[in-house]
C-alpha cells in the first residue's frame, strides 16, 4: 500500500472519531429529511404512473370498441355497395334487352303507314259485301 494513502485514511478515521455524537445528529436528521422527502416524491411518482396506466388502459379498451364498430360499419357497407352493384347489372342486363331508340322509330313510321286504326273488322266486311250485293240484285 501507498504509504500516503494510509495517511490519508488515519487523517479521516482521526475526524471521525474527534466529531461528537452532537455535531453528527443534524447532519442525521437533515440526511433523514431528505431521504423521507425523496421517498415522498417516488411514491407520488408511482401513483401518477399508476393512474396513467390506467388511463392508458381504459382509452386503449375504448378505442378497441369504437375500432370493432367502425369494422362492422364498414363491413355492412360492403354487403350494401355489393348489393347495389348486383342490382345495377341487373337492371343494365334488363335494359340491354328492351328495343333501342332506332327500332321503336322503325315501327313507329310503319304504324303510320298502315293507319292500323282504318282497318275493317271481318264483321265489318261482311256486312259490305250484303250491302254491295243487295243492292246490284
Amino acid at each position: 500500500m501507498n504509504p500516503l494513502n494510509t495517511q490519508k485514511k488515519d487523517v479521516k478515521d482521526e475526524k471521525l472519531k474527534q466529531e461528537s455524537p452532537v455535531s453528527v445528529a443534524p447532519d442525521l436528521s437533515n440526511t433523514v429529511r431528505r431521504l423521507r422527502m425523496l421517498e415522498e416524491r417516488h411514491t407520488k411518482t408511482q401513483n401518477r404512473i399508476r393512474l396513467l396506466e390506467e388511463n392508458m388502459i381504459n382509452s386503449n379498451k375504448k378505442i378497441n370498441v369504437e375500432l370493432k364498430t367502425l369494422s362492422s360499419e364498414i363491413d355492412e357497407m360492403k354487403r350494401d355497395v355489393a348489393e347495389i352493384k348486383d342490382r345495377i347489372l341487373l337492371i343494365v342486363r334488363e335494359l340491354k334487352l328492351c328495343a333501342k331508340h332506332e327500332e321503336v322509330n322503325i315501327l313507329k313510321k310503319y304504324v303510320e303507314l298502315w293507319e292500323p286504326l282504318h282497318f275493317v273488322t271481318r264483321e265489318e266486311v261482311e256486312k259490305m259485301i250484303k250491302s254491295a250485293l243487295e243492292r246490284k240484285f
